[in-house]
């Protein structure tokens, strides 16, 4: 089959992604229902190619306090962009909420829905434990009632897949289709899809006969029960399995056999407009047969044909195949160079995925870390709960006892002087004071008690506020302004760098801080601490494609938190606006300029920071010295603060 058959099909997918750009601007203004509707109509791989257009649009709707309908479903729509962006932590986290959230009052198939999502982020980071508890409550879930996709019978066999147990996964397999056909009366959807499934483990553990086996099964039950019914299904089906079939023969070195079934594969699914990673994986097969019977001609024709596919690829492992065979091809051809050069890009594109399989179980370990100490947390809350419940059971009867018994010391008392009463009256009088002093010093007691008690509520009560007040209350507590503004220039200093390990750790590369991102939440804070209503204070930052690793972005912080409260506290005494710049460029030979500069009433003439008796021009001279740059401070309308530092310092 001439692969010129294919140009028709590929020109047709691009007049269809010309006409999906015209629907993302239409998307745009769309409203929130019509936007869900417009989103749920699309096909996963649509899906996949837009995710950022979607995240971004779905991302602005979200309102965290509203529980309705609507809300749940945007959510669920956030949670799966993030999931197809690769953000999978944010995507589970977001899952999780909603799950453990009574407000939203979620069904059982909502549940079901929220459980099948997170199982997909839990296969991309690797947390098979997580995957085997959402299995077992699914399973919960159906023996309460719950409808569950009949595409899911295979959720065990599928795991032991995941984990490269392929003998455990055909002999899990092969039990659940035996069940299927038991249990369920609309198994001939799905058993042409399950043989092939059962064949594709098997050629997996290396077992070509019984995979050739099950895949042959595969094709009859689909020409039995589905081509009638469901011809485009059953295309689909065919060439699934036909190209499953190929990889058999390419293991045989049959690779003859192998080119007609897959040429069909691929025509099929560009026909379809089937999943990019299945047709590049069929592409590089199909190029290793025409490499093995020295085919170069086609071998490189199926290259240019299949090169705009593999740019648009979101897994970047089918890549890796196609570039090697590119270094095989050429190599083969007795072109070294070019052979040379994709080799090195497939070892460079192997490394990068290598370090991105890494990155994903460096997340998945602590998503595990974080749920298990949310999960702590919250079984210790349980725990104080119960015993606050049970301090409180055990006062009310500590006070219970007290009564009863002061009771009954009354009524033996009264008993006593009555019995008593009949003898002279002094007698009783005394008796009676006796008494009258007892009544006293109970009721002195439990007035005693009941303050006690008051007071044991007001402590934790205070106790709880204190964590979050601590430092406030401490700037309250005094009331000499230099030493209330010294508690503030030392909170923000604190906060300028903790700022800094925040934004670490929220970034992609925990070695480097975005300068921008950094001083835009810097300065918005400053702003908020020393703003004055007033006033119109202006600030302007850049340092876009500004990356420091700690060492450099915890000085430098320290130096703009310094510079920038002094201009809000000194620049502009007798002005109602003024602008304040923070730059920062790049120089020549890994050099770096800081700029802080404001319009203000600027330095006194002759101005020398060495002989200035500041705390903060100190700072800044000390963390200039670190840096081992130049430190410039002059007047030029305004206060100008210049600093050229390297980052090899």
């Amino acid at each position: 089959m001439s692969l010129k058959k294919f140009r028709p099909y590929l020109y047709f997918l691009t007049i269809h992604l010309a006409i999906q750009t015209q629907a993302q601007v239409k998307f745009e203004k769309l409203n929130d229902t019509d936007k869900l509707v417009f989103y749920n109509a699309l096909t996963d791989s649509l899906k996949t190619i837009d995710h950022f257009l979607y995240e971004e649009e779905f991302q602005k709707i979200v309102k965290p306090r509203k529980f309705n309908e609507n809300q749940k479903r945007i959510q669920l729509v956030v949670a799966e962009t993030n999931r197809f962006s690769g953000n999978h932590i944010k995507s589970i986290n977001t899952l999780n909420r909603i799950l453990e959230s009574e407000q939203y009052q979620l069904t059982i198939t909502d549940s079901i829905t929220i459980l099948n999502d997170l199982k997909k982020s839990y296969y991309s980071l690797y947390l098979y434990p997580e995957i085997f508890e959402v299995n077992t409550k699914i399973k919960k879930l159906i023996q309460q009632g719950a409808q569950y996709p009949l595409w899911t019978y295979n959720m065990n066999s599928r795991l032991y897949a995941q984990l490269k147990l392929y003998d455990k996964a055909a002999m899990t397999l092969e039990i659940e289709l035996e069940e299927l056909i038991i249990t369920d009366n609309n198994k001939q959807l799905i058993m042409a899809s399950g043989l092939n499934d059962l064949g594709y483990y098997f050629f997996k553990a290396n077992n070509y006969d019984y995979a050739l086996l099950n895949f042959n099964k595969s094709l009859r039950y689909a020409e039995q029960t589905i081509k009638e019914n469901n011809l485009g299904y059953y295309k689909n089906v065919k060439a699934l399995v036909k190209g499953n079939i190929a990889e058999v023969y390419i293991c045989r070195k049959q690779y003859i056999e192998a080119i007609p079934l897959l040429l069909e594969d691929i025509e099929v699914g560009i026909e379809n407009k089937g999943g990019i990673n299945s047709m590049v994986n069929s592409y590089n097969l199909l190029v290793l047969c025409y490499i093995q019977t020295k085919a170069y001609n086609e071998a490189v024709k199926v290259i240019k044909e299949m090169t705009p596919v593999v740019e648009r690829l979101t897994d970047k492992t089918a890549a890796v195949a196609y570039l090697k065979n590119k270094a095989t091809l050429f190599y083969k051809m007795n072109e070294k160079d070019s052979a040379h050069y994709y080799l090195n890009k497939t070892i460079k594109l192997k490394d990068s995925i290598g370090i991105n399989s890494l990155n994903k179980i460096l997340a998945s370990n602590e998503l595990i870390y974080t749920r298990a100490e949310e999960r702590k947390l919250e079984k210790q809350h349980q725990i104080d709960l119960k015993n606050q419940e049970l301090g409180l059971k055990n006062r009310q009867k500590d006070i219970l006892i007290l009564f009863t018994i002061l009771l009954l010391l009354l009524l033996v008392l009264s008993l006593y002087y009555s019995y008593k009463l009949t003898k002279s009256r002094k007698e009783v009088r005394e008796k009676n004071k006796q008494i009258t002093l007892k009544n006293e010093q109970v009721k002195i007691a439990l007035s005693e008690k009941e303050v006690l008690l008051k007071e044991v509520h007001h402590r934790v009560k205070n106790n709880l506020q204190v964590i979050s007040g601590l430092l406030e209350l401490q700037n309250i507590s005094v009331t000499d302004e230099s030493v209330k503004l010294a508690l503030k220039e030392g909170q923000n200093r604190i906060q300028s760098v903790a700022l800094v390990h925040k934004m670490m750790y929220q970034s992609e590369n925990v070695s480097k801080v975005n300068m921008q991102k950094y001083l835009e939440e810097l300065l918005q804070v400053l702003q908020i601490s020393y703003g004055h209503s007033q006033k119109n204070i202006t600030t302007y930052i850049d340092a876009k494609g500004i990356d420091f690793d700690v060492t450099l972005a915890v000085p430098i912080s320290l130096i703009v938190n310094e510079a920038v409260c002094n201009a809000y506290k000194h620049a502009f005494e007798n002005k109602n606006t003024g602008k304040i710049w923070v730059i920062i460029t790049k120089e020549l030979d890994e050099a770096y300029s800081l700029l802080i500069k404001d319009n203000g009433v600027g330095v006194p003439e002759n101005f020398d920071i060495k002989k200035l008796k500041s705390i903060g021009f100190d700072l800044i001279r000390g963390l200039s010295k670190q840096l081992k740059g130049t430190l410039e401070v002059k007047k030029d309308n305004g206060t100008m603060i210049n600093i050229i530092f390297s980052r090899n310092k």
